[in-house]
């Protein structure tokens, strides 16, 4: 699986990462892990993690297609793998997770699990929330945008910056 990954491939990681450690994720703290992964991915390689843009909403990053995937869950922790329609099934099928054949991409999931996983999605929510973050750039840059999309740029070199440090 070359990158950009599905975001459902990359949401699905960290869900099956929740099972085996019986850790909740929220559609919240979701939203954030896959925006620090991307982040990081950005800021290693200069190319996206994911196939889609992550937007600047009200309260943070948000990936569209997880959102619409997970909306139902609120703010209680999801229980089921995203998914997507398959034609030849005539039905919806589990979209598989990033395996450990995919070699940086897995490791970085894997690292970005260990640093962010364990962290209450607040947290999380207040780091992408620092004063200099993407997300908080581009609320500024678009005060009455509803779901702007954070640039991929900004992403990348806030990333760079601190792979520099």
């Amino acid at each position: 699986m070359p990158t950009p990954y599905s975001a459902k491939a990359v949401a699905n990681f960290f869900l099956k990462k929740r099972k085996r450690k019986r850790t909740p994720i929220t559609q919240m703290k979701l939203h954030k892990l896959l925006y620090y992964a991307h982040g990081w991915h950005l800021g290693f390689t200069g190319e996206p993690l994911l196939d889609e843009d992550i937007q600047a909403w009200q309260y943070g990053p948000v990936v569209p297609s997880i959102y619409h995937e997970f909306k139902i869950y609120g703010s209680s922790p999801i229980d089921r793998f995203a998914t997507e329609f398959s034609p030849r099934e005539l039905e919806y099928v589990k979209v598989p997770p990033v395996s450990k054949s995919e070699g940086f991409p897995f490791r970085l999931l894997k690292r970005v699990w260990k640093v962010y996983g364990q962290l209450p999605a607040t947290r999380l929510s207040s780091l992408t929330h620092a004063p200099d973050s993407p997300w908080t750039r581009t609320r500024q840059d678009n005060p009455t945008g509803l779901h702007v999309t954070i640039p991929n740029e900004r992403i990348r070199s806030h990333f760079e910056e601190r792979i520099q440090r």
